[in-house]
């Protein structure tokens, strides 16, 4: 049985530290109705409000324990969430704005990852160019080819990380 594909954004909100919200809630539905079953699976569909972030990330920790998703390598967690975020733009999931957006958060996280950059100079190129109509973050990038440029980015990436849906 294969996991449902928003696992890899659920373990990078894990590695990030988030708080655990509906997102997990909706997930762990998701998880249900994908036929996955645990001993706290369904505790966390029912968040009361105010929400204890204390019990409910210790909450999550046994759910991905018992579902054997390891979060330690936060790196790798973080990488394939990016390639997460880049299927679901191939996919107008969400945008490709919103996907650079999220990858630019995960390159500040990692401390200035260097395999994130390129995403976080497209990002702040392309909002750039829609703003003043000039960057200078992409030597090359213009308002005519910058949706091209993030494009082939995106699948020069997943290209060299690939995803495959857990």
């Amino acid at each position: 049985m294969k996991y449902i594909s928003s696992t890899y954004e659920i373990l990078a909100w894990r590695c990030m530290d988030k708080s655990i919200d509906e997102n997990w809630s909706n997930w762990a539905i998701e998880m249900l109705q994908a036929g996955f079953e645990t001993e706290h699976l369904a505790q966390i569909i029912i968040l009361e409000k105010p929400l204890n972030q204390f019990e409910l990330k210790w909450l999550a920790d046994k759910i991905l324990n018992e579902l054997s998703l390891k979060f330690n390598d936060c790196k790798k967690a973080l990488l394939d969430y990016a390639s997460y975020l880049m299927h679901q733009a191939f996919e107008n999931k969400i945008t490709f704005i919103k996907a650079l957006s999220l990858i630019k958060e995960l390159y500040l996280f990692l401390d200035y990852e260097y395999e994130l950059s390129e995403f976080y100079e497209l990002y702040h190129a392309k909002i750039d160019l829609e703003e003043n109509g000039i960057q200078f973050y992409h030597q090359e990038a213009t308002k005519e080819n910058i949706d091209f440029i993030i494009f082939e980015e995106f699948s020069s990436w997943l290209e060299k990380y690939p995803i495959n849906y857990c």
